[in-house]
């Protein structure tokens, strides 16, 4: 799984300690969401951002704000290359705390298959 994935790199930058919850929880800091839900398709509005049709099934959309991470995809292999992008956004905090991911917003899609 993907977020278990995601909490093993936050454990490993700086000790994090990533818990896993449903959306329902309301306490995620990272959201995962595929484009034809209604999670997806409220945090693409609220970004001002469309999925363009070229991403198709391996794109993706990754909104981070300093405070949260979202990844919009259509497909699997879209979140799967979100979560990859990520995780090399993902760096320790100087002097200790917890890591940081720079405020960016990426959509992105293979160019060729």
């Amino acid at each position: 799984m993907l977020a278990d994935l995601l909490a093993r790199d936050l454990k490993s930058i700086d000790g994090v300690e990533a818990t896993i919850k449903d959306r329902a929880s309301g306490s995620s800091s990272i959201v995962l969401a595929r484009t034809g839900t209604s999670e997806g398709t409220r945090i693409l509005a609220r970004a001002g951002v469309k999925f363009p049709a070229e991403a198709d099934e391996e794109g993706y959309v990754l909104l981070a704000n300093g405070h949260e991470v979202d990844i919009v995809a259509k497909s699997a292999a879209g979140v799967f290359y979100g979560v990859q992008t990520l995780r090399q956004l993902l760096h320790p905090a100087q002097g200790g705390g917890s890591a940081h991911c720079p405020a960016v917003t990426i959509v992105d899609w293979p160019a060729m298959r």
